[in-house]
């Protein structure tokens, strides 16, 4: 038992060790590059629209406030005749406008996207929605709301 213990040992303190790593996605300017050049050869207003948004995420994450809200507002302007895109640009709107000033308006936004996306059966539908309960448990933790915290992660977010 005592030779059991000494083996499994090494192998659980890994395996905590490496949960709590926290992994840099580095520099991703040849990915915004790429998904630029991908936007602006899109056929269609609908691809666009979805790429729009998707680097105004990204300048956001990589603190470029001016091409984020650029990105943002090209999204919303080419979502509106598309009612998945109008759904997806309620998220990337809580995302941009809401996360790092005002929890309250960023909860709202984010049930008010859940609640839009829920219709939509496809997998960008469903990846959406599973990091918007991912970012709606965060947002339950920094409130100290533990319960619901957990609530979101793992019935919510793992369920996509």
């Amino acid at each position: 038992l005592v030779r059991l213990i000494f083996l499994l040992l090494p192998t659980c303190w890994y395996l905590n060790s490496a949960a709590q790593t926290i992994y840099s996605l580095g520099n991703e300017n040849q990915y915004i590059q790429k998904l630029q050049a991908e936007a602006e050869a899109a056929v269609n207003d609908s691809a666009r629209s979805y790429l729009y948004l998707r680097l105004s995420l990204l300048y956001r994450r990589a603190n470029d406030q001016e091409s984020c809200q650029k990105y943002l507002k090209q999204g919303l302007a080419l979502s509106t005749r598309y009612p998945f895109l109008r759904a997806a640009a309620v998220y990337h709107q809580a995302i941009v406008e809401y996360a790092s000033r005002d929890l309250v308006m960023l909860e709202k936004y984010l049930l008010r996207a859940d609640s839009l996306l829920q219709y939509f059966d496809h997998e960008e539908a469903y990846k959406l929605r599973g990091i918007l309960w991912n970012n709606y448990g965060i947002v339950q933790q920094l409130k100290g709301n533990e319960t619901d915290a957990m609530n979101a992660f793992t019935n919510k977010a793992a369920y996509y």
